[in-house]
């Protein structure tokens, strides 16, 4: 698997400000970096050619992936097309669904109509019990996923008072973590 690292963050469905894109598109990347992840949508959900390229240009000679805000795009095939024009190496997809096993028939298409010429990631929902049915169904050949656990947490005085983090249901005293086993159980479903 290679390593790339997130570089760019999107609160929900809003879009960059110009102020926040011409940060970014300044913000140097360092060298070591493989890959960026990056997004820019109008407010109409058209992909902003103009910022996407100014994100791009700022990459340098990392690899570009753009987010999951493809899934929020009004037209998928056409932001498919500009983001091949564009340059970038990958999208990442749920198929503009709640999951990938929802959106795989999209996704499916997506792939075709790539045609090799980036990269359509499946992500969201994958697991190791439904990835071999996923890479079936999409034909797609990389996969973005969460190998998450849950683990106590190491805190020794607790107050059960305090909900932290927004969520009532989860908790409080519980971390998640990626897991190395269910990482490789996972790319092993997959094969």
């Amino acid at each position: 698997m290679s390593a790339s690292t997130r570089w760019e963050t999107v609160d929900g469905d809003r879009p960059l400000s110009r102020a926040r894109s011409a940060r970014l598109s300044a913000a140097p990347v360092a060298t070591r970096r493989s890959g960026v992840v990056i997004c820019a949508l109008t407010p109409e959900g058209d992909v902003d050619l103009a910022t996407a390229r100014r994100l791009i240009a700022a990459a340098g000679d990392a690899s570009v992936t753009f987010h999951r805000a493809f899934d929020m795009a009004r037209d998928p095939f056409t932001a498919l097309e500009q983001l091949v024009d564009l340059g970038v190496h990958r999208v990442l997809t749920s198929g503009q669904e709640s999951s990938v096993l929802e959106g795989a028939p999209l996704i499916a298409e997506l792939v075709d109509k790539a045609a090799g010429r980036l990269i359509v990631m499946p992500g969201g929902g994958i697991t190791e019990r439904n990835i071999a049915r996923i890479a079936a169904m999409t034909g797609a050949d990389e996969f973005h996923f969460a190998a998450l656990v849950s683990s106590d947490s190491p805190a020794v005085h607790r107050n059960p008072a305090p909900i932290m983090g927004g969520v009532l249901h989860r908790p409080e005293y519980e971390r998640s973590t990626t897991s190395q086993d269910l990482v490789s159980r996972v790319i092993a479903a997959a094969a």
